[in-house]
């Protein structure tokens, strides 16, 4: 792994408070001994002799969900509370939502033009990001109703897309580079915020890499490329060591989220080509139970993301119906 540790007491542009001397006074190691670990690292065994289909889990009793007057739900994330937090379009823009116990509350970044709730442990803090009026993304973490709004040193652009109970952040920034044959680009990385200091996470040779979620034990799970963005990897990060898989005969597969069973969550897209477009295939959602990948759909759906499943198997995801529009689901992991 490629670290660059940063120390946030000299370089920060965190808003910094109270709160984080306590949230980030976790031990930097990736991993703690336990029954978690366990499962983790038979998990990582595998992942690495992962197969074809053969049902043995199964996504089911799926129900579907819309921020009261959205054109647009997305959910993120979902803790082991079954609190669900995402983002939703209206008539006046893009905000987070939290959903607990039935009741919708928006989230909205202090004077922010949008904002994305992307994250949330079992405190109940939450991460996510938004953007002023310039267009550059930034990072918050939210907890107790206060704002602390979190940038990657030298960044052009940040986001936060995981949290857990230690307090530590995954999430992307990008920067500039100047390639050999001159200009600027823009890279892509992502990063780890644990006991005051960012590590930026990146798969070897990747072009881009980004950070979806972390688990309480340390292990970080995102996607990665290594020519742009036409064939996406997944990864788990466990201990320092990256391991790299695919859901099988696909162009892009995206982890984005691992519980302490070492059950995963996540995204793919066939290699399969739209016969009327030439395009790629629609997304799907996967999970990845005992070393068997299970692709599943919202029933009639014409696209099907994948993205957060906790402890007791609750899923959350989107798709998108015939019409175009987009809504927010829970489902259900039943293994045989």
């Amino acid at each position: 792994m490629k670290l660059a540790e940063i120390n946030l007491r000299s370089q920060s542009r965190v808003v910094w408070a109270t709160f984080f001397g306590s949230c980030f006074a976790a031990p930097k190691t990736f991993i703690t001994p336990g029954k978690a670990c366990l499962s983790y690292l038979l998990a990582l065994i595998a992942i690495s002799l992962a197969g074809p289909l053969n049902g043995e889990a199964q996504v089911r009793d799926f129900v579907s969900f819309d921020v009261p007057g959205a054109s647009f739900t997305y959910p993120f994330d979902v803790n082991d509370s079954s609190v669900i937090v995402g983002r939703y379009d209206d008539a006046n823009g893009t905000h987070g939502f939290v959903l607990n116990q039935g009741v919708f509350k928006s989230i909205d970044f202090p004077g922010a033009v949008l904002s994305f709730a992307q994250g949330i442990n079992e405190l109940g803090q939450i991460v996510g990001s938004f953007q002023n009026g310039d267009a550059v993304y930034h990072g918050f973490v939210l907890w107790r109703g206060v704002f602390h709004q979190i940038d990657f040193p030298g960044s052009i652009n940040t986001q936060c897309h995981g949290i857990n109970k230690q307090g530590q952040i995954v999430g992307r920034y990008h920067d500039f580079y100047t390639p050999a044959a001159g200009g600027n680009k823009d890279h892509e990385h992502g990063f780890l915020l644990s006991d005051d200091r960012f590590t930026s996470v990146d798969f070897p040779d990747s072009v881009t890499t980004d950070a979806w979620k972390i688990t309480d034990s340390g292990d970080i799970v995102g996607d990665w490329s290594s020519n742009g963005n036409f064939y996406v990897h997944g990864y788990i990060l466990h201990a320092g060591q990256f391991t790299s898989f695919d859901f099988p005969d696909s162009r892009l597969t995206a982890s984005r989220k691992i519980n302490t069973s070492g059950q995963m969550i996540g995204i793919y897209q066939s290699k399969l080509l739209n016969v009327v477009t030439s395009s790629p295939g629609r997304e799907h959602g996967f999970v990845l139970v005992n070393g068997s990948y299970s692709s599943f759909d919202f029933p009639g759906s014409a696209l099907t993301d994948g993205n957060a499943i906790n402890d007791a198997g609750l899923i959350v995801g989107d798709y998108t119906d015939s019409s175009g529009k987009q809504h927010g689901y829970t489902a259900a992991l039943s293994q045989h």
